[in-house]
Order: C-alpha cells, then sequence, then structure tokens
C-alpha cells in the first residue's frame, strides 16, 4: 500500500474529533517528501531531480491548493528524457500553472523512456493522493481475501456458503443456499453484493443484505483505523474507530476471523469500563448513548416497548367492545404502531437491565 503524500495541514482534533484546514504545506517540504520516497524506491532519475523554488515565493512558500499535479515525460530537444512536474490550480476564476519540479536521465532508449514515466506515475499518485493510501492489486486482493473471512461466519450463520470463480480476469464469489445459486459477490473491483430475485427466498435476502451491508461497514471502518494508543498492552492490539466525550469505541480481530467492538471510558491511566460485543451496530449504539451522542431519555428500552405494544393492544380491544367503538382508521393506525414495536423487539425480550447484545465488564478490557 502506497502512502501518498499529505499536502494539506489540519489542526488537531477538537473535544468533538473535528478538525479544520490550516493551509497546505511548504512546496519546498513537498519536495523533500517526494524526493525521499523516489530514492527510497530506487527510483531517483539518474541524472538529477530538482526543486523550482523560485515559484514558490508566496504565501511564505506554501503550495497552492492544486486540483492535479501534472507529471510529463518527454525527449529533450538535444540529449536525455525529461520528467517535468507542474501544479494546476484555480486563481481568480481561471485555472494556472506552475512548475514544481524536474528530473532528467541521460538515457534514450525506449527502455529509458518508460523508467522515466514511471517514476511519472510515482510522482503522480504520491501528489494527487493528498494523503490517502493508494492500494495496488495485491493490496486490493489481500483485503478483499481479509473481507470474506470475516463475512463468512455472518454468511454461515444464515446457512449461505460461498465459493470463488474466477473468469478471464473477473473474479466472483458464488453464493448458494440450500445447494442453489442464490447470487454473487463481484470481487474484480470493488466487492459488490448482487442477489437473484426470488420471492420464496425474500425473507433470507434481506437478511443476507443486512449482513453484507452491517459487515462491509465495520470492516471498512476496522481497515481504517488506526491503532489504540494506551500504556496498556492488552489494549494496544485495538483499533480506535471513535472518541467523543472520553468514551472510546475500538475494534480488534479475533482468531476467528470475526471483529469484536467494545467502548471504554478513557482515564488518565487508559481506559475502563469495557461493554464488549461482535454486534457492531450494538456496539454503534452503546457508544452513541455513553459519549451522550445521543439522549438516553429520549430513548426506549426493549421493556417498556414491549410494555406500549401491551398497552396499544389493551386500548384496541377495548375499542372494539365500548359504547363509542373505535374507527376503522383509529384501529388501524393502533395496529401499525403495536406492528411497528413488535419489529424493533428481540424475540425474547430479557430482564429489565441486561442487554442481549453488549456484555459489560466493571474494569479491565
Amino acid at each position: 500500500m502506497l502512502k501518498s503524500i499529505e499536502v494539506e495541514r489540519w489542526s488537531e482534533p477538537n473535544e468533538k474529533q473535528q478538525v479544520k484546514s490550516l493551509g497546505m504545506i511548504k512546496a519546498q517540504d513537498a519536495f523533500n517528501q517526494l524526493e525521499k520516497h523516489l530514492k527510497e524506491q530506487g527510483l531517483l532519475p539518474d541524472e538529477y531531480f530538482l526543486f523550482s523554488p523560485e515559484n514558490f515565493t508566496r504565501n511564505d512558500g506554501e503550495l497552492p491548493d492544486f486540483v492535479e499535479a501534472l507529471c510529463d515525460t518527454d525527449f529533450g530537444g538535444s540529449e536525455g528524457i525529461y520528467l517535468d512536474i507542474s501544479l494546476k490550480y484555480e486563481e481568480d476564476g481561471k485555472y494556472r500553472f506552475v512548475h514544481f519540479a524536474t528530473g532528467k536521465t541521460l538515457g534514450e532508449t525506449t527502455e529509458a523512456f518508460y523508467c522515466m514515466a514511471r517514476i511519472g506515475a510515482e510522482c503522480s499518485m504520491m501528489l494527487n493522493g493528498r494523503g490517502n493510501n493508494i492500494m495496488n492489486n495485491l493490496d486490493r486482493a489481500n483485503r478483499q481475501n481479509e473481507f470474506l473471512k470475516v463475512l463468512e461466519p455472518h454468511l454461515m450463520a444464515l446457512g449461505v456458503t460461498y465459493d470463488k470463480k474466477v473468469t478471464g480476469k473477473k473474479e466472483d464469489v458464488q453464493l448458494s443456499l440450500h445447494g442453489a445459486q442464490i447470487g454473487y459477490i463481484d470481487a474484480s473491483e470493488d466487492n459488490t453484493l448482487y442477489l437473484k430475485h426470488n420471492e420464496a427466498d425474500e425473507p433470507v435476502f434481506d437478511k443476507i443484505k443486512q449482513t453484507f451491508r452491517d459487515t462491509m461497514e465495520a470492516f471498512e471502518a476496522y481497515t481504517s483505523a488506526m491503532p489504540l494508543e494506551v500504556e496498556d498492552e492488552s489494549a494496544q492490539t485495538y483499533r480506535k474507530l471513535s472518541e467523543l466525550n472520553g468514551i472510546v469505541l475500538a475494534a480488534k480481530m479475533m482468531k476467528d476471523n470475526t471483529l469484536q467492538f467494545v467502548t471504554w471510558r478513557r482515564s488518565s491511566t487508559g481506559v475502563n469500563n469495557g461493554n464488549y460485543t461482535r454486534n457492531y451496530q450494538s456496539a454503534k449504539e452503546d457508544f452513541a448513548l455513553r459519549s451522550e451522542m445521543i439522549d438516553k431519555q429520549r430513548l426506549f428500552s426493549d421493556e417498556e416497548l414491549k410494555l406500549i405494544q401491551s398497552a396499544l393492544d389493551t386500548a384496541q380491544r377495548f375499542g372494539q367492545i365500548s359504547k363509542e367503538p373505535m374507527t376503522f382508521d383509529e384501529e388501524r393506525k393502533l395496529i401499525d404502531l403495536s406492528e411497528k414495536i413488535g419489529e424493533l423487539l428481540p424475540k425474547e425480550v430479557k430482564a429489565v437491565g441486561e442487554s442481549p447484545a453488549v456484555q459489560s465488564s466493571p474494569m479491565g478490557y
């Protein structure tokens, strides 16, 4: 995976984990990073690679907020092959160009041209990536394989099996239910789910789609996160997904290729009071509540919803036998509301204070 140059400067996160742009880095710093990277990769032009400092005298030598770095390779007028790097930026409603750097090789063969073009491509990715990670084909394949490992136990829980199939350059992951193919995951580019339309299997299809979306979201969040920075070594095995108001949401890849999530309270000595779960949605809900992102008083527990549902059913029955029975519309609204609550409730509502998805630990990890 290629880590491109972070050409923009950002503030430190505030208490809400928000950052703001502070402008661009100095052009000289950007060149130094690019030159260092090319040298480490064995891609530095053999004759020279020079910065154009005279073009960056404004704004304390900062880069312009460019929209594109153009890296052009061409034969020289008298000898050698040149790589010219220019930055395209917008000013006063017009696009302008500023020369950034020049590279040269004395070679003039086709192979030398290809080599300089390869260097130009590397420079383009480093500058235009703007700090993002750029995956090559091997990175992408490894990432897809890791995602399928995480997805597999969730599919198996639904009775779904998968099998990889390669046709030319296209790679698909065939999905089967009860021995019959029901769809596939397109793994050629990004993992995309396709399911055949079959009314008989529609209920399980909805579960498959939701499972796929939830797993993909959790996987993307985990793989994009950085290790949790705490002194305790056991907590360092987790990656921090988010933090707000002293509450940390983190995740860890377990040996069985499932993700374990935890919400912790950060303290001066590290983190504690962990709530653990393998359910990403439950972890996000727990994080939202503990961090006070959501007002707990505005939410109903499963037990409260069950009580409301029971009251609605009683009101409906009473309305049917009272001297002034409900209208059809009134009764229909009560039934719809009761059914809506029923969809939110788990199959078995546990005692008040328990959670079917989150396990609490008073201290430690």
